[in-house]
C-alpha cells in the first residue's frame, strides 16, 4: 500500500513535469514560428511537444491501469488493453524524439556555422535513421517488453477465467 502511494506520487510529478514542458516547448515553438521567423527552431519545439503529449498519455495510462489494479486487485482485460495502448505509445515515441535530436544537431550547428545554409534532405534523412537505431532503440525495446506483458496479462486473465468458469 505504502509503495502504491508513492509510486502514485512520483507518477503525478512526473506528469506535472511533462504537462509543464508541454506547456513550454508549444508556446516557444509558436514564438519561433511567429516572432523571430526562425522555422528549424519552431519544428525542434514542436517534435519536443510531441514527446511531452506521448509521456502524458502514458502517464495517464498507468494512472488509470493503477487504479484498476488497486480497486479490483487483479488484471483484467481492460488492463490489458491499457498495457498494450502503453507498449504502442512508447514505441511511436522513438520518431519524435529522433527527429528532434535531428533538428537539434542542425539548429546546433547553424548556430555554431558549421553548416551552410542548404544542407540536403539525404543528410537529414540518414542522421534521423542513425538517430532511431543508436539512440532511440531503447523505446521500441520498452514498447516491446510492454507488449510482451499485455500477452502474459491477456493469458493470465484467460486462465483465471476458465478456472472461475471450472468452479
Amino acid at each position: 500500500m505504502k509503495t502504491t502511494k508513492i509510486s502514485t506520487a512520483i507518477l503525478w510529478v512526473v506528469l506535472l513535469l511533462a504537462a509543464h514542458g508541454f506547456i513550454f516547448t508549444t508556446f516557444r515553438s509558436y514564438d519561433y514560428l511567429t516572432r523571430i521567423k526562425m522555422p528549424d527552431v519552431s519544428l525542434w519545439y514542436l517534435s519536443k511537444s510531441l514527446c511531452f503529449v506521448l509521456v502524458l498519455l502514458i502517464g495517464l495510462g498507468l494512472l488509470r491501469l493503477m487504479k484498476n489494479y488497486g480497486r479490483q486487485g487483479f488484471f483484467d482485460q481492460k488492463s490489458v488493453q491499457i498495457v498494450k495502448a502503453i507498449g504502442w505509445i512508447t514505441m511511436g515515441l522513438a520518431l519524435p524524439n529522433s527527429v528532434f535530436n535531428v533538428l537539434k544537431n542542425v539548429v546546433d550547428a547553424q548556430n555554431n556555422k558549421h553548416l551552410d545554409q542548404f544542407t540536403p534532405v539525404s543528410s537529414w534523412i540518414t542522421d534521423f535513421w542513425i538517430d532511431l537505431v543508436s539512440e532511440s532503440h531503447l523505446y521500441v525495446l520498452l514498447g516491446m517488453l510492454l507488449l510482451l506483458f499485455a500477452n502474459f496479462i491477456q493469458r493470465a486473465v484467460a486462465v483465471k477465467s476458465e478456472n472461475e468458469a471450472f468452479i
